[in-house]
Order: structure tokens, then C-alpha cells, then sequence
């Protein structure tokens, strides 16, 4: 057996594989960028006035926030950010910290201290998004989704979104608008969106200009964010790069960046794929996002070994559990892919008559992974070749070379 690495549990694991499996392991491992090179991008920022230019004494400033489910390091980022507040003459009392939760469930005071550190949480109000409860009605979108965002944002004159960027399937790249809406939306402003929106009929390719992310600007536009932070990260969890400015132009900017760093050089369809949904691995939902990527890679007949620690078991998404057209869709999702492969789903938090009503009856549920190694054994060739995905929810496969 030949030891490799792979994401879960939001840590590096070791797993031992048979010697006559013909591995490859993706993994991005790059140098940090440095706190002098996360203030130079926020002092230069692309077509924007620079944050303390934007701002004035006696503003009032909402710092939007990717939540939990995410794990870009934002203290650093919001430090610097912080500093651009002061030289504008903001006070902290001025200032409100909101976790842009979604449709995924509301923030905690520890959830905060992990995303903003105790010495920022201590001195700046931190409140998490409700979908149902505190949102102000702000007008519809030219494609008709009904806008109300948090209560809290629509009354700041200063609205700044931070968060990391990753690919989406849905709107090609993540970040930007996406904290406004779904972020801090009403419910109903995420299902309209989500829901009634024309989707792509190619999720795995990511392009960035789709209808939903246009309606998701408009939104932001709607709602006034001035200013976007979007951070890269590595497999480790490190920044590795930053952008910083306009909401829509850094933000295209980010995805290029994105693109580059998260594209993964396949050259053929392997007979095992080992999909990590590291770091995304708080519950059922957001594991889910490591499939994603992986259906244009997909060979007739081959296994996918899918692991998730799941560390909050089935988890909280309020479209997935309230909405039947999302959650059918959800599930055909996944249904695409055992239609090709044999998929395992490997995890120790969840038991198999929570999670049945979201994945499709095929998926065979084991919590060890020594198991689900054996089992991904017994339906492959006697010389599989094999890709490991550490971070399956942050990859791209090159446009042309598969078709999905």
C-alpha cells in the first residue's frame, strides 16, 4: 500500500491506497501573499476610489462578510480595510460587521471569532443575516426577481463585501454581488433568483457572464455596494491572492485569477476519481459542491469516491429543504453522475435515513475510509488509474478537452 494525502475533516488525511493503483494527486500549494501586499491591493483597487475616498466622517458602514460555510481567512483583509475606515474619519461605532448566511443557517459569536478574530469581533458589532426576518424591500430586477436585502445594509451609506471567489456552477465564479444577493437577501428575493433565473446548460464550464450573475449585479447595484474584497486561497487555506475594488470589474478580474489557479491539468478520464469536498465541508449541502466540477470528467463505468467530513451532518440549506423544484434539481444533480459512475459517499457525520430525501437511491453511504477504499476497489479494473481532488469544490478542467 502507498500512503497519499487528501482533504477531510478540514485537514490534511492520510489514506494508504493499493500499490497497483496508478495515482495522480491535485493539490495547490502556493506561497502566501503577505499583509503588505494584502494593503497594497486595497490601496490600489481596481476602477475605485480607494475605501477612505468613498467614505466620510459620520458615514455609517456595513462590512458584508462571507459566512461559515466558507473558509477564506478574512482578518488580515478586514484590518487593512478597517485602517482605509479610520483615515476616513469612521468610527467603530459607525461600523457593522453582517454575515452574508444565505439561504445556510445564521452565524454565532464563535462562527465570528473564527472568520474576523477576537480583537475585531471585540470591537465591532457583528450580526449574522436572517432571510425572513429584518430585510427592506428595495425594487425588482429587469428580469423580475423582487429585491429586499438586510435592514441593517440598506441603511449604511457604505456597503464593502469581503469574501473569497471560487468556481460556481450556477454563476460561473462566486463572489462579489453574490454577497448582496443571495448573501443578505430576503428568502424570497434567493428563491425568485435562484429558481426562475435561466440556469446554464453547461454547469461545469463557468462562464461568468450568465443571466444570474447579471441579476445578481443589478441587485447590487440596486442595493449600492461600492466596494468588494474577493481572496484566493490555496489547499492549505492560505491567501495567495487578492483583488480589491469595483464590485463587477475586480471582480472579473478575481475569476480570471480563480480560472488560472483552480484549473487542474487532466489529461485523460481517470477509472477512480477521489473527490474531496474540502474545505467545503460543513454539512450534506456544501459538500455537494465538489461534484459539481467533476461531470464533464466523468468515464462511462468508472467509481467516484465522494468524502465529506460533514462535520455538521445534513446541515442547513432553506432552498434545498423548502422549495421542491430545488430540491429535485439538487438531486438530479447528483443523479447525472450515477447515471455514468459508481459513486461512494464517504462520511462519518451522516446516517443514511437523514440524508436519502436529497441524494439519489444509487449512492452507496459508508463512514469509514478505509471502506469506501475497498468498495471503490471492487468495482474497478485490477490497474485503475486514479485522480485524487484534494479540494474538489475549487477545480476547473480545461473547456475543450472534455465534453460534458
Amino acid at each position: 500500500m502507498t500512503e497519499y494525502s487528501i482533504g477531510y475533516n478540514y485537514q490534511n488525511q492520510i489514506i494508504s491506497l493499493p500499490d497497483q493503483w496508478k495515482v495522480n494527486t491535485f493539490k495547490i500549494v502556493k506561497p502566501r501573499i503577505s499583509l503588505k501586499e494584502i494593503k497594497n491591493a486595497i490601496v490600489n483597487p481596481v476602477n475605485s476610489k480607494r475605501i477612505c475616498d468613498l467614505a466620510k466622517k459620520g458615514d455609517t458602514v456595513s462590512i458584508i462578510i462571507e459566512d461559515i460555510t466558507r473558509r477564506t481567512p478574512l482578518e488580515e483583509i478586514l484590518l487593512s480595510v478597517l485602517e482605509e475606515l479610520d483615515i476616513a474619519g469612521i468610527k467603530n461605532e459607525d461600523i457593522v460587521i453582517i454575515g452574508a448566511t444565505a439561504a445556510h443557517r445564521m452565524m454565532n459569536k464563535d462562527d465570528f471569532i473564527m472568520k474576523v478574530g477576537e480583537e475585531i469581533f471585540n470591537k465591532i458589532e457583528c450580526i449574522s443575516h436572517n432571510p425572513y426576518e429584518g430585510n427592506k424591500w428595495i425594487g425588482q430586477t429587469s428580469r423580475g426577481t423582487p429585491v429586499s436585502i438586510n435592514e441593517r445594509a440598506y441603511h449604511s451609506k457604505i456597503k464593502i463585501g469581503i469574501g473569497g471567489i471560487a468556481p460556481h456552477g450556477f454563476v460561473g465564479f462566486g463572489g462579489g454581488g453574490k454577497l448582496i444577493l443571495p448573501g443578505i437577501s430576503a428568502y424570497s428575493t434567493i428563491e425568485y433568483n435562484h429558481t426562475r433565473i435561466e440556469r446554464p446548460q453547461n454547469m461545469s464550464r463557468y462562464e461568468v457572464e450568465r443571466p444570474a450573475r447579471h441579476d445578481i449585479e443589478e441587485a447590487a447595484r440596486m442595493a449600492g455596494l461600492n466596494f468588494m474584497v474577493a481572496g484566493l486561497i490555496d489547499d492549505e487555506l492560505k491567501l495567495v491572492d487578492m483583488v480589491a475594488g469595483h464590485p463587477v470589474a475586480a471582480h472579473r478580474i478575481a475569476a480570471e485569477k480563480a480560472r488560472k489557479l483552480y484549473t487542474k491539468d487532466v489529461q485523460h478520464k481517470p477509472d477512480i476519481m477521489i473527490v474531496c469536498a474540502y474545505p467545503l465541508e460543513q454539512d450534506l449541502f456544501q459538500a455537494t459542491k465538489a461534484l459539481g466540477p467533476i461531470k464533464s470528467m466523468i468515464k462511462e463505468g468508472a467509481v467516484v469516491l465522494w468524502i465529506s467530513a460533514c462535520v455538521e451532518g445534513l446541515g442547513c440549506h432553506l432552498l434545498v429543504q423548502n422549495n421542491e423544484y430545488y430540491r429535485q434539481r439538487y438531486i438530479d444533480g447528483i443523479q447525472l453522475i450515477c447515471n455514468k459512475a459508481k459513486v461512494i459517499f464517504c462520511s462519518h457525520n451522516l446516517k443514511i435515513e437523514e440524508i436519502r430525501a436529497y441524494i439519489p437511491n444509487e449512492v452507496i453511504l459508508v463512514d469509514k475510509l478505509k471502506e469506501a477504499i475497498n468498495q471503490a476497489e471492487s468495482f474497478s479494473p485490477d490497474f485503475p488509474e486514479v485522480a485524487i481532488f484534494y479540494s474538489g469544490p475549487f477545480s476547473v478542467f480545461a473547456e475543450d478537452k472534455f465534453k460534458y
